[in-house]
């Protein structure tokens, strides 16, 4: 586990960038080279989806809903690192 002095880069994709839009992928590097990604998969309520955006991120919704992680799982494991 990388310690509290590490440097951090955190990177989001997101559904669009509206005022509804939410995160749907998360990944962070420390310094170190360690790292972690996530595709988040969006309760049924997140709902807001740009096209275009989906253009730039490549990131399909059904990918989210067959690939992703939990928002409160991975909301979880951030907090912890």
């Amino acid at each position: 586990m990388a310690c509290l002095s590490d440097i951090v880069f955190l990177d989001f994709e997101a559904s669009s960038l509206g005022r509804q839009g939410y995160p749907i992928e998360v990944a962070w590097v420390f310094a170190s080279g360690e790292e972690e990604s996530y595709l988040i998969r969006p309760p049924a309520s997140w709902t807001d989806w740009d096209i275009k955006a989906g253009k730039i991120h490549g990131i399909s919704r059904e990918q989210l809903r067959s690939e992703g992680t939990p928002i409160e799982d991975v909301a979880q494991r951030m907090v912890r690192f």
